[in-house]
Order: C-alpha cells, then sequence, then structure tokens
C-alpha cells in the first residue's frame, strides 16, 4: 500500500498534506502494546492522571493516589529494540493526600502544576523540585488545566468541589475570578484549542458549559443532549420574539375585536389602575399579587436571548460529566457521562450530533475519580475511552467500533492521553502500570499472497500489486497499451 501511495503521490492525485494523512491514518489504526517499551512502575497505588509536556513532547508526567509525583523521559534508550524507562524523579510526599491532577506549563518545561484533594494546587520548579507557588482553596481540587496556545493571559483553571470554576492568575500569584453557573462540584475542565478565552467545564449536576474567560458572567452556552443541528436551524429561522408586556392582579388584559377583522386582538393596560411591573434587574421585583403571561426561569444573565434561555437548564447527560476533550482542530467535544454515554457537540451552534457510541458498558468500573480519561487521536479521527479494564476506541463522526479492544491491564482504566506528535498511546490503571500502545512495525505487518485492483480518479491507470515473500517488489517495466502496470 505504501508503494500505491508514493505513486499516487508521483503522478500528483495526492497532495504532500494527503500522502502525510493516509501515513498517520494508517499508523494510528494499527495501535497494538508495545512488548518491547516498559516504563517502570513509580507508584505503589492506583494511578490518576497523566499529561505529555508539549514544548518538547518527550517528558510524561505520572500522578497517583500515594500522594507521588513521577517523571519519565520518553527518549531514553531510543536506540535500543528493548527498553525500560526508569523515572527520573519521584516525589514521594508532593501533597498530604493523593495528587488528582498534574499538568505541564504549555511553553516550557521547567515548571508543572499539581492538584490535590488536600485542597492545594502547587506550582513547581522541574529543575530544584521546590515549590515557587500555591494556591489554597475550600474544598478538594479534581481537575486543572492551563491553555496551550494562551498569549495574552497566564490563568490556570481549576476545578473543585465548589459551584464555581476558579481562575488563578499565574503572574499575580492569586485568583484573578470564577465563574458561576454550576449547581454541583465541577469535575473537569480543558481549554479550547482554537480559542485562548475559551474553555469547558463538566459537573456533577450533568451540564456542560463553555465559557468566555473575559467577562465573569461569560457562560457562552450549556451543551443540550435534546438539542440537535435540526433544532438549531429551526431556532435561527425563528423571528426575534417581541418583548412580553406585565401587569398587575388588579387589571387584565382587555381583547377587543375589530369588524373588519375577527382575529385581530388589542392589548390596552389601564394606565390608571395598576402599571407595568419593572423588569429583572431594574426596581425591587415582582410586586406582591402581580402575575406574568410567562413563568419565568432562575435567574440568567440579561444577555440571554428567548432562544438560548433554556440552555441554561439544559444536562449533557443524564448523571454527572466525567470528562470532555476537544478535537485538536476545536470544532467538536466529546464528552463522557456517569450513565456510560459518549456524546459529540459541535462546538460553535453546541449542536447534539447524535452519534451513537452504543453503551460503555463494563464489568469492572473504575472508583477512582480522574479527569482525563478522554483521549482523541492526532488526527481527530477516533476516540480513546476506558471501559473498565480495557480500552475501547470508536470513530469520531460515525460510532463505529474502530479497533478492537486494548486489552493488557488487569484493573480498571482510569487515564488515557495521546501523543500530540507521535502515535503512540498512554494508559494508566489501578494496577499501577503504564502501558504503552505503539503502531505495528512494517516486518510484522505480512499479509498473504493477494492481488489488488486500485483506481485512480482522472487517470486511466490500473495497479495490480501482488504480495510476495523474498522477491523484489519494484519493477521497471513500463505500462503496456492497455494502461496497466504491474508492481
Amino acid at each position: 500500500m505504501l508503494q500505491l501511495r508514493l505513486f499516487a503521490r508521483e503522478i500528483g492525485e495526492w497532495t504532500p498534506h494527503h500522502f502525510q494523512q493516509s501515513i498517520i491514518d494508517e499508523r494510528t489504526m494499527s495501535l497494538e502494546l508495545n512488548p518491547n517499551l516498559e516504563i517502570m512502575n513509580g507508584h505503589s497505588s492506583p494511578i490518576t492522571c497523566l499529561d505529555i509536556d508539549l514544548a518538547e513532547l518527550k517528558y510524561l508526567l505520572s500522578s497517583g493516589l500515594d500522594s507521588r509525583v513521577s517523571l519519565f523521559d520518553l527518549t531514553e534508550g531510543e536506540e535500543l529494540t528493548k527498553r525500560t524507562i526508569k523515572p527520573i524523579f519521584t516525589l514521594d510526599n508532593a501533597h498530604e493526600f493523593c495528587v488528582s491532577a498534574v499538568q505541564w506549563y504549555p511553553v516550557d518545561t521547567g515548571t508543572f502544576f499539581t492538584a490535590s484533594y488536600d485542597k492545594t494546587v502547587k506550582v513547581w520548579d522541574t529543575n530544584s523540585l521546590q515549590i515557587y507557588s500555591k494556591f489554597t482553596f475550600a474544598e478538594k481540587v479534581y481537575s486543572i488545566a492551563m491553555s496551550p496556545i494562551a498569549t495574552t493571559h497566564s490563568f490556570l483553571a481549576v476545578a473543585t468541589k465548589e459551584q464555581s470554576l476558579r481562575l488563578c492568575d499565574l503572574r499575580s500569584g492569586s485568583t484573578s475570578h470564577s465563574l458561576f453557573g454550576h449547581r454541583e462540584a465541577i469535575f473537569t475542565t480543558r481549554w479550547s484549542p482554537f480559542n485562548e478565552f475559551e474553555l469547558v467545564t463538566g459537573g456533577q449536576d450533568g451540564t456542560l458549559r463553555q465559557w468566555d474567560v473575559r467577562t465573569s458572567a461569560s457562560c457562552l452556552l450549556c451543551f443540550d443532549q435534546h438539542l440537535s443541528n435540526f433544532a438549531v436551524q429551526s431556532q435561527q429561522n425563528l423571528p426575534t420574539p417581541t418583548p412580553t408586556p406585565y401587569f398587575s392582579s388588579t387589571q387584565l388584559p382587555s381583547f377587543s375585536s375589530s369588524s373588519s377583522s375577527s382575529s385581530a386582538a388589542s392589548v390596552s393596560p389601564s394606565p390608571s389602575r395598576g402599571r407595568a411591573l419593572p423588569q429583572r434587574g431594574r426596581g425591587s421585583g415582582t410586586r406582591r399579587g402581580a402575575i406574568r403571561t410567562t413563568t419565568p426561569s432562575r435567574a440568567l444573565p440579561n444577555n440571554f436571548t428567548p432562544q438560548k434561555r433554556h440552555l441554561a437548564v439544559a444536562t449533557a447527560h443524564d448523571g454527572s460529566v466525567l470528562d470532555a476533550s476537544y478535537t485538536p482542530d476545536g470544532r467538536f467535544l466529546v464528552s463522557l457521562g456517569s450513565d456510560k454515554k459518549l456524546r459529540l457537540w459541535n462546538t460553535h451552534t453546541g449542536a447534539n450530533q447524535l452519534v451513537n457510541y452504543g453503551m460503555l458498558s463494563s464489568s469492572r468500573r473504575s472508583s477512582v475519580m480522574t479527569s482525563k480519561k478522554i483521549s482523541i487521536s492526532r488526527n481527530g479521527k477516533v476516540v480513546f475511552v476506558p471501559c473498565g479494564t480495557v480500552l475501547r476506541s470508536y470513530h469520531l463522526l460515525t460510532g463505529e467500533e474502530a479497533m478492537p479492544p486494548f486489552t493488557g491491564h488487569y484493573e480498571p482504566i482510569n487515564c488515557s492521553i495521546f501523543h500530540p506528535a507521535n502515535e503512540m498511546l498512554f494508559t494508566a490503571a489501578s494496577d499501577k502500570q503504564i502501558l504503552v500502545w505503539t503502531p505495528k512495525s512494517r516486518s510484522s505487518q505480512k499479509e498473504p499472497e493477494k492481488v489488488q485492483t486500485i483506481y485512480i480518479q482522472n487517470y486511466n491507470i490500473k495497479i495490480h500489486t501482488r504480495q510476495i515473500e523474498d522477491e523484489d517488489k519494484w519493477s521497471d517495466e513500463e505500462p503496456d497499451s492497455t494502461g496497466v502496470m504491474n508492481i
């Protein structure tokens, strides 16, 4: 197949981008457990989180319930056929309680962050292994995240058991502001890879919210599992609604019919008896005995339009939102709920794409609360999600299972992460092991003898490929008069 790709690139049928994507797709779909690469265990209890640095793309951080944090160099012994990666260092008592999350500083490997159930977030110096900043909160911390593309701010988003998301400014060393909207604990938070000011949060109340950190009342939308693309288009085609007047209980609206049109009605509240109630936020509120023609919901920001008002109380899952992850291009968002459902969202409209991934059933479910369960491949086409002791993969846009289940762990998988530059997948579980999944080597991809016929568009060329061992696969033969060339 590589010869076919090279030939298509040579005749100009494929662009360099298409050729590169085809290689990446093939390597992604051939992932398997690498028996020649072992990461030595640096923890004595279940592993909770993994993170790979974005600056040099070679350092792996891991955290566990034993309050330890370990650092690994993924390039160690690359020249060896079989290698074992040992920790560069291990912090035995990074926190008082278990470490729930770790995060690299996006632009430099000299700094990393740790969060714990001891209600603190610590900023570490990688070289000296000293703490040079510390943030304390009122409740335990579940997740932390920092924007990988931020250039105008240095906010560290912190999701805690509180109902608000806290933004810590690393420049000032204090909390900048909080984002209110969730009704229960916030379990996960992720920054958009496309917009440095947007992030998403998921909580115990089943809501998945997208925010703009430039304002405090910054909830852009709340993802609704019942809102599809068709419903969004229908709402966009609706005319702008006219504001509904309010009336007092002493003067109800009177309707008078015109002789020329029996269906027309006019509403005329009496100015002498009763007065219009002040709008929300402009007066003392609803007067006793007054009624409204519409039943108001909870207090919402003034900039919410009637079409988006229902989004403020919408739910993304019928249970807690355990994790959410953006695709590399930022167009879609994948969320995982305690209802064993995986859902795909349009980040621009907030619509549910209604992709059926099936029920994520598992015989053994992880009891460890972790924030990085979902991982998406580098090409953005495959999503990986833990299901007990196995890891399942699905095509992002179709929901079909992409590869057979990944088996290798003996305890439930807690977290997974896909390498941002290579086709490598890392998983960590309660069995204290970190497994590495890499593409199959070409020497092991031996297919039986077969003949394939592939037609290339816009060219009257038919290529026959034959896989024969111990035979030169290259040929200098020219195409015959029928336009057929044997390779």
